[in-house]
């Protein structure tokens, strides 16, 4: 039996990928199986894993260094948010996260940050990672570094709920069930205390161990 003339399926004139691999960077590959040609999917981050030294030690998991969508106002808003692909956590992964809080405009009180997990990139039904981490008002307060750990056991992300920018200080262990066979979404809000400051994550870093 002949094999299908199935080099149809390669695209001309498509646009190079620019910058380094991202764990979210979907790769498209077409292999023969029973004399048919079958076109499957594999994620930066397998290959991430794959590479020498890839597994184990940290990888990159998403960052980003610009200015989120500001929030102004009491409301909770999005400012920041990074997907974690479908089976990219395992049954012995670490995150360490950081992100930065910081006034986009006025100085009248305070501004509060939190983090969240869903399966959608939205508020609702989502879940939160952390207390509220708060920046005061007054003088040159103008930023905060927040610093978060998450484990994954199997099924069970676990987590300190401390609202302090780190997590030095002695507070209570949570856990939170999720599905690693599912995409879930990092989910960074801001909230400002007075309708005259605005407030937005303005950079956000994700390692991931595993």
């Amino acid at each position: 039996m002949s094999i299908p003339n199935w080099w149809g399926d390669w695209r001309q004139g498509l646009t190079p990928h620019t910058g380094n691999l991202q764990s979210t960077d979907l790769i498209e590959c077409t292999q023969i199986v029973g004399g048919q040609p079958v076109n499957t999917v594999i994620t930066g981050q397998q290959i991430i894993n794959a590479a020498p030294g890839g597994g184990g030690g940290p990888q990159v998991l998403g960052y980003s260094g610009t200015v989120g969508t500001a929030t102004s106002g009491t409301l909770i808003n999005i400012s920041k948010s990074l997907l974690i692909p479908a089976n990219t956590l395992t049954s012995d992964s670490l995150l360490e996260l950081s992100w930065r809080i910081a006034r986009v405009s006025g100085n009248l009180g305070q501004v509060y940050s939190r983090l969240y997990i869903n399966q959608t990139n939205t508020l609702t039904g989502a879940s939160t990672m952390s207390g509220i981490v708060t920046l005061n008002g007054g003088g040159i307060q103008q930023a905060l570094l927040a610093q978060k750990s998450i484990s994954c056991s199997g099924t069970s992300l676990r987590y300190q709920n401390t609202a302090s920018g780190t997590e030095s200080t002695a507070s209570t262990l949570l856990s939170l069930t999720i599905n690693p066979a599912l995409n879930y979404y990092l989910i960074w809000t801001t909230q400002c205390q007075n309708a005259g400051d605005v407030a937005a994550v303005d950079q956000f870093r994700v390692l991931l161990y595993a």
